[in-house]
């Protein structure tokens, strides 16, 4: 359900200011900690990727003879 319709419901059913305010803070509240989660594993998802790559071989030349033996077959 959209925090909209539930503000409405809320109005709707003669609830105070404070305790519609209330509801749009939690709402709030869990969307952040939802996005800070997201963010969280992104962050380990990347630094997971960075050392990967950090201990990757990027040496490869045209001469190197295991790029001629794939290139061969």
């Amino acid at each position: 359900m959209s925090l909209a319709a539930i503000v409405k419901a809320m109005v709707e059913q003669g609830c105070t200011a404070e305790q519609i305010a209330a509801a749009v803070l939690a709402d709030e509240q869990a969307k952040e900690a939802r996005r800070a989660k997201l963010r969280e594993g992104n962050a380990e998802r990347q630094r997971r990727k960075r050392e990967k790559d950090r201990h990757a071989c990027h040496a490869v030349t045209e001469r190197d003879p295991l790029l001629l033996i794939f290139v061969e077959n």
